[in-house]
């Protein structure tokens, strides 16, 4: 099991000849090309906000598997990897109801991770299904859970995580677009998509 894991989390599809591109497309998805090489998944790749926030949490279990199989090298790289998300992380992002969200980055002067949008500029009520899948800012705040003290850090201490975790319940419930996968709305934690149920716990 760790050794399929450690292959299927390096972008190598030209190793499956035998398997049809739409299959492997499924398998081996393009975003994880960028993730492993820039270190973020930017726009314009499908969901890309949240494809950089899970390989990392997927690089974390592998880099655990690892460390328990005695492979040290591999637990040092794909520990490393598990933080690439933090190239999404804007502080300032954000309006009056909350900042601070992990964002959509592009290619900027030759940068890969440069985010897309000025931080006032950008709308965390947003559901873009090429940054996030089935929800927003608001949700996907919250999936760094691979290391919780470095997300209590980002999101400015143990304060500024209460603050955020309340904002989550008492933002906007109708704010942004509405979203078929998106229903049960407290605030903008939304009960009804698996993205916010990790959240209270």
């Amino acid at each position: 099991a760790y050794t399929a894991s450690v292959k299927s989390a390096r972008y190598t599809p030209h190793e499956y000849p035998q398997i049809h591109d739409d299959i492997l497309s499924s398998l081996m998805a393009g975003q994880l090309n960028y993730h492993e090489k820039e270190q973020c998944v930017r726009y314009p790749n499908w969901n890309s906000v949240s494809y950089s926030l899970e390989f990392s949490f997927y690089d974390w279990t592998i880099a655990e598997m690892a460390k328990a199989a005695g492979d040290m090298d591999a637990y040092e790289e794909f520990k490393a990897r598990s933080y690439n998300s933090l190239k999404h992380w804007d502080a300032k992002a954000g309006n009056a109801d909350g900042t601070g969200f992990f964002v959509p980055t592009e290619l900027k002067e030759g940068d890969p991770c440069a985010l897309k949008y000025a931080s006032t500029d950008f709308d965390p009520y947003k559901s873009d299904a090429f940054y996030y899948t089935e929800g927003n800012a608001w949700q996907w705040q919250w999936a760094f859970m691979q290391d919780l003290d470095k997300l209590t850090e980002i999101m400015g201490g143990t304060q500024g995580l209460n603050d955020k975790l309340n904002n989550l319940f008492t933002a906007d419930p109708n704010g942004g677009e509405a979203h078929q996968d998106k229903t049960g709305y407290i605030g903008q934690y939304v009960h009804g998509n698996e993205h916010s149920h990790n959240v209270i716990y």
